[in-house]
C-alpha cells in the first residue's frame, strides 16, 4: 500500500477525489464519504501523535490478556 502524498493543505490526492466527486455529483453520500476521509486523517494523525510520544505501541485495550490474567 503506497502513503498518500499530502498537498500543503494537508488534504491527500484521495481527499481531494473524494472532495471533486462530491461537486460533480453534489450527492450527500459523496460529502459523507468525503467527510469519512477528513476524520480518519485527523484521527490517525492524533493517535500517530500519542503513540510517538508515549514511546509504546499498545492501545491499552490489549484482547489477549486481562487484569486478572485469564484468556
Amino acid at each position: 500500500m503506497s502513503k498518500q502524498k499530502k498537498r500543503e493543505t494537508g488534504v491527500t490526492d484521495m481527499e481531494q477525489q473524494y472532495w471533486e466527486r462530491f461537486t460533480q455529483t453534489g450527492k450527500v453520500e459523496d460529502y459523507l464519504c468525503y467527510k469519512g476521509m477528513e476524520i480518519c486523517r485527523k484521527i490517525l494523525n492524533r493517535y500517530g501523535d500519542e503513540k510517538r510520544e508515549s514511546g509504546h505501541f499498545s492501545d491499552g485495550d490489549d484482547s489477549v490478556s486481562h487484569a486478572s490474567g485469564r484468556v
